[in-house]
């Protein structure tokens, strides 16, 4: 291991284990790592204090130290750094242009910030490359690599500061920071020049102030000149931009030239004449911009006296227009003109454009009237315009047509040049009135009927059809009438159509009866008739069942006739066969449908009121009295009932379930009961009735009777047909 690596395994094992140690001894480096005095040609002095002010750094206090060139056999502070943006601030008593200092890294994360109140600083690293530097200007970053190692960096800074200020980002676990030595008395001033601008971006052709500050003594007639690099930063060729001649610090006016391409790498620097210096650039690239490419618009670029036009521009982001004309907005222009916008786009740059909006003059119109502007109601007049080459009037008129006005009215003409520029002229046309006449609508008369036409009107002179010269006229027959009134020189004319027809002809016959049940339709057709009937009915037929009196009224063309019917309902015989019924073989019905002036047919066509039914079958009748008739039927079946049947169940069940509780007889309402009698299995009779409507309960001399079969004998006589019948059987008994 070299003698180095040693060196800085030490001051790492020192870190770890002493956290509490203030001071190293940094006097085994004088002979391995002396500081260069040829590079820093400065006096060396040991008097010089510095105050070490720790930020963040609770655990260890601030110190004070005395520099001494390349005298590292003292001690000198030591601090660690080991949280973010923890600082050492280093307070010199007289500016210092270099210090140096020694640090221990613990991991390749770490970084260090340098800034100092004046001057440019800048690094020197005088052991292993392992410790990288990074950065420029007035803040400078460095990083450790590999973990574990250190280094010792000499910070330099030729304009001299009496404060620097060492800033850790807090990665890792820390550094142990000690400075070792310090120079002053720094290079003695020389003549300088250093500029900036307020601004960075610029247009081409915009002013622009160059600011200079200068150190050391320039000569009377000095002239401080301010150049423009090209695009790159270069200043092989130069652009002088401006000048002012003076001696001390100041301002130069300037102007980016017209022409000057756009570029973002631009840098500004002054010179003196006097003596001759070239000055630093002004160190912050310039952005100079082209001008926007501006075009003046108008809609149109032609107008007529008092019409509008707008103005706008484009290529640019704002506009301001000559004359105080807003942009995009309608205005009236007076005269033909030329208007000037300036356009100023999104980063300030402006450029300019005009353009000629042309006034056209309006055409200067006039109206002939032909025949006269004063005219008779219904006559024609024609309007004729000139002046211009299309006109359009009002009213939906046109140039030179005759057309008739109906009424006093002022029209307007519209007239275009060639520039399509119009103006507009009225005309009124009076209408005087023809005279008020009205023969009225055509008329209908009726037969017999008269109409008096009347056109009366005053100060008129009348002439009717047949050369009367009367204010009426009496109308009697069909025909067309019409009369003629002037009214000093207005004429009127009317005609109406008189026609006389005749009343309709209707008959609904003589009076006149119908049967009850019956109806009569009353007709009182006529052609092309309108009809009501007294019940608002509007048929040409009425349909009638009842009694009364019938009236209808036809019209047609407005005349109208009447006819009136009384109609009288006489009544239906009475007919009644009674219901329908049954027989049984060898029994007969007679019917009797007799009644006073009436005739009579069956429906065997025989003609007599009485009438002897044998057999089943259908029957009618239909009675006749006063032409009026009415019928009845009746239908004879066969009986069911001719033998009296008589039904018994084959058991029953007497559990007082009230269903099929008791045996008895079913069906005797046609009977005679002569014998009712139950026997069990040994021909005791256990129960006896001569009533048909009494059963047997199941009981036998007061008990109930034991299950089985048991057999019955049922004797009776048919009352219907008169026969006696006899039935026999067996029940059983169950519960």
């Amino acid at each position: 291991m070299s003698y180095k690596k040693i060196i800085f395994t030490l001051f790492s094992l020192l870190f770890y284990f002493s956290s509490i140690l203030a001071q190293c001894d940094l006097g085994n480096y004088t002979s391995s790592l002396p500081i260069p005095i040829a590079s820093f040609p400065y006096t060396n002095a040991q008097s010089i204090i510095v105050s070490a002010t720790i930020v963040n750094i609770p655990t260890y206090a601030n110190a004070s130290y005395s520099c001494g060139g390349n005298n590292f056999a003292g001690a000198s502070p030591a601090w660690a750094l080991t949280a973010t943006n923890q600082s050492i601030t280093f307070d010199f008593s007289v500016p210092v242009c270099n210090f140096t200092i020694l640090v221990n890294g613990t991991n390749d994360t770490e970084e260090f910030y340098f800034n100092s109140n004046n001057g440019t600083i800048s690094l020197s690293n005088f052991c292993t490359n392992s410790f990288v530097v990074i950065g420029a200007g007035s803040t400078l970053l460095c990083n450790f690599a590999p973990t574990g190692t250190g280094t010792i960096i000499t910070v330099n800074n030729p304009a001299g500061a009496t404060q620097y200020v060492l800033t850790h980002n807090g990665l890792g676990l820390g550094s142990r920071i000690s400075l070792l030595d310090c120079y002053v008395g720094c290079q003695p001033p020389v003549s300088s020049i250093t500029c900036n601008t307020p601004d960075l971006t610029y247009c081409e052709g915009e002013n622009a102030i160059v600011n200079y500050n200068v150190s050391g003594t320039y000569n009377a007639g000095n002239v401080f000149t301010a150049e423009l690099s090209d695009g790159l930063g270069s200043f092989a060729a130069p652009t002088v931009i401006g000048s002012i001649m003076s001696i001390t610090n100041g301002s130069i006016p300037c102007t980016i030239p017209l022409g000057t391409l756009t570029g973002t790498g631009y840098r500004i620097r002054v010179n003196s004449s006097n003596p001759v210096i070239t000055g630093s650039n002004n160190g912050s690239n310039i952005t100079i911009n082209a001008f926007p490419s501006v075009a003046a618009n108008a809609t149109p670029t032609s107008v007529c006296l008092g019409g509008n036009a707008t103005l706008s521009g484009s290529g640019a982001s704002s506009y301001t227009w000559t004359g105080g004309i807003s942009n995009n907005v309608a205005f009236t222009p007076a005269t033909t003109a030329t208007y000037t916008v300036t356009g100023t786009d999104a980063i300030g740059c402006s450029n300019t454009s005009s353009i000629q909006i042309v006034v056209n003059p309006l055409p200067v119109l006039s109206i002939n009237v032909l025949p006269n502007d004063t005219i008779c109601e219904g006559n024609l007049v024609t309007l004729i315009a000139s002046g211009a080459s299309t006109y359009t009037w009002s009213g939906g008129i046109q140039n030179g047509i005759a057309f008739s006005p109906t009424s006093t009215t002022t029209y307007t003409v519209v007239g275009v040049d060639a520039n399509t520029c119009s103006n507009s002229l009225i005309q009124t046309i009076t209408v005087n009135p023809l005279p008020f006449l009205t023969l009225g609508s055509d008329v209908e008369l009726c037969q017999g009927d008269s109409i008096v036409l009347n056109a009366t009107t005053t100060n008129a002179t009348y002439l009717w059809q047949n050369g009367s010269q009367n204010p009426t006229f009496t109308a009697k027959q069909t025909g067309l009438y019409w009369v003629s009134i002037s009214v000093g020189s207005c004429i009127r004319l009317d005609t109406v159509q008189v026609t006389v027809n005749q009343y309709p002809i209707i008959d609904l016959g003589i009076d006149t009866s119908i049967c009850a049940g019956k109806s009569l339709t009353l007709d009182a057709t006529c052609p092309n008739c309108l009809y009501l009937w007294n019940d608002n009915s509007s048929s040409s037929t009425l349909f009638v069942d009842a009694a009364g009196t019938y009236s209808v009224t036809a019209t047609i063309k407005g005349c109208s006739s009447t006819d009136a019917i009384d109609v009288d309902v006489k009544p239906l015989p009475v007919v009644n066969l009674g219901l329908d019924t049954a027989i049984c073989a060898g029994e007969s019905i007679l019917l009797d449908v007799t009644q006073t002036n009436g005739t009579y047919l069956w429906q065997d066509f025989t003609k007599s009121p009485i009438y002897t039914i044998n057999n089943i079958g259908t029957y009618w009748v239909e009675v006749t009295i006063n032409n009026c008739s009415n019928r009845d039927e009746i239908v004879v079946s066969n009986s069911n009932l001719c033998n009296c049947p008589v039904w018994l169940p084959n058991a029953f069940s007497p559990n007082g379930d009230l269903r099929n509780d008791e045996f008895k007889l079913m069906n005797t309402q046609y009977i005679d009961l002569i014998q009712f009698s139950i026997y069990n299995r040994w021909g005791e009779e256990v129960f006896s009735t001569l009533n048909p409507t009494v059963g047997w309960e199941g009981n036998f001399k007061g008990s109930p009777s034991e299950l089985g079969t048991y057999h019955y004998v049922v004797k009776y006589k048919c009352l219907y047909s008169g026969k006696d019948f006899i039935m026999k059987g067996d029940v059983t008994l169950i519960r």
